[in-house]
């Protein structure tokens, strides 16, 4: 046996909320029940003083141009003038939301002989009664329901009730209403609604560049919110200082999926939801930090000069939290490498500014650290030694950018390098020209590491 789980929500508003109809709504049917009608009565003296349609028994009204899967309003004003009475919005031979009298309360008729009562009703009032939502579960959609209920007092709405997220019962497409005998009904109308606002969201303030982020789309119709956006009316849009954005490194998908890449620099991007229907726009800014996520600033080496101690490190950015490599490499006085090693730890445990990290880093023997010198390349998770990609070493003079170049031994765990399986480690320009690699090894490319030229102090 199913279980149907119900979520519903009533909220009693006394503020000035209105569910009133905008401009950009597209009216989808109107029956204003002044005209004689086969299976009605025409009767006079409705909440507006009109005729309206007296249903004695079962019949079918408000037909839509076509079985609707998408948002959709139906509105009327209504009289429940006995206990069962009320109606179901149709797909042929589907019940929808049903809604009935039972016990004195608007309810809605779940299953056979269940009911979630809403609210007391007075059999001799009559209401305004108003559904928005999507019913269609046949298209994998995000369906919903919102209920609104007014009591009408000499000619006004009054008594305002707001039912969330109601249930569907069969959640098929829509295509009319089936009214139960003994409902008074009048001004029964439909409408595609169109969003009143938009809201943008996303999942980060701040990414670094390699990183993608998602921005996401809420729609309101008067406070309501529209599960599930059509996506087909929103458009997305990318502007830097109120420009359009012309970054090339920088990529948005018509989901509002934002992408980068390790070569994007820093920067603020805005990015735009526009709903078509409505002419609406909501909009949501993001930081993009390049990968100068750190910045050394020193080295401690022993009074040996045998060992790099401590390296002085400035956290530029406090939201990264993966894996940083600290490379110090090392370089003979005519600037030809001679070996490298490295340091990797958890950046959660660096705070943002400056920091002093504990090494054990051994200078290679026959090193001079006054006549050479060493340098520091940061490696980020973006730029990871083992996220290097892999090249054939005749293709190195095609670089189109400065990378770092790495040969590693045959043999060596490229997720896990030790300095003594490093060949060969450097920047090159891309203007550099044809470059001497080992003539064993693996050959990797790193674009988006930063060589720093580091100053090292003597240490105890």
């Amino acid at each position: 046996m199913k279980r149907i789980v119900l979520f519903l929500v009533a909220v009693v508003l006394m503020s000035a909320f209105c569910l009133s109809v905008s401009a950009e709504d597209v009216l989808l049917m109107e029956n204003k029940c002044e005209e004689e009608m086969e299976g009605v009565t025409l009767m006079k003296g409705s909440a507006d003083g009109t005729s309206f349609y007296r249903c004695e028994s079962g019949v079918d009204l408000g037909y839509l141009p076509y079985e609707n899967s998408s948002d959709f309003i139906y509105s009327l004003d209504i009289r429940f003038n006995n206990e069962g009475c009320g109606f179901s919005f149709m797909k042929s031979g589907k019940w929808n939301s049903c809604i009935r009298i039972k016990d004195g309360h608007l309810a809605l008729q779940t299953g056979g002989n269940s009911f979630q009562k809403l609210c007391p009703v007075d059999l001799s009032a009559w209401y305004h009664f108003t559904f928005l939502g999507r019913t269609n579960k046949d298209a994998n959609a995000v369906t919903y329901g919102h209920i609104i209920l007014e009591e009408y007092k000499n000619g006004e709405r009054v008594n305002r009730q707001i039912f969330q997220n109601v249930n569907l019962r069969n959640n098929a497409a829509t295509h009319f209403i089936n009214v139960f005998g003994g409902c008074d009904i009048d001004n029964l109308a439909a409408y595609t609604p169109a969003p009143t606002k938009v809201e943008l969201s996303c999942d980060s303030e701040s990414i670094v560049a390699g990183e993608s982020a998602q921005f996401n789309v809420a729609a309101f119709y008067n406070d309501l919110p529209m599960h599930g956006v059509n996506k087909s009316d929103i458009t997305f849009s990318a502007y830097s200082n109120e420009a359009p954005l012309s970054d090339e490194t920088i990529k948005l998908d018509g989901n509002g999926l934002l992408t980068t890449n390790p070569l994007t620099a820093s920067q603020r991007v805005t990015i735009k939801a526009t709903s078509k229907s409505a002419n609406l726009t909501a909009e949501k800014s993001i930081d993009i930090v390049t990968g100068d996520i750190f910045t050394v600033t020193g080295m401690g080496v022993n009074k040996e000069g045998t060992t790099i101690t401590k390296l002085s490190v400035k956290k530029n950015f406090a939201a990264y939290k993966d894996n940083v490599t600290f490379v110090v490499a090392f370089y003979n006085a005519d600037g030809s490498f001679k070996a490298v090693d490295f340091k990797t730890m958890s950046a959660k445990s660096l705070a943002e500014g400056d920091n002093k990290v504990n090494v054990n880093i051994n200078v290679p023997y026959g090193f001079d650290v006054y006549a050479s010198k060493m340098n520091v390349f940061v490696v980020t998770a973006l730029s990871g030694i083992g996220n290097a990609t892999k090249v054939k070493a005749e293709e190195l003079p095609l670089l189109d950018s400065m990378a770092v170049v790495m040969a590693v031994k045959e043999d060596c765990d490229i997720t896990n390098l030790k300095g003594e399986d490093v060949l060969y480690f450097d920047l090159v320009q891309p203007e550099s020209g044809k470059i001497t690699l080992p003539s064993m090894g693996k050959v990797y490319v790193m674009s988006s590491v930063e060589r720093l030229d580091t100053l090292f102090e003597i240490v105890d």
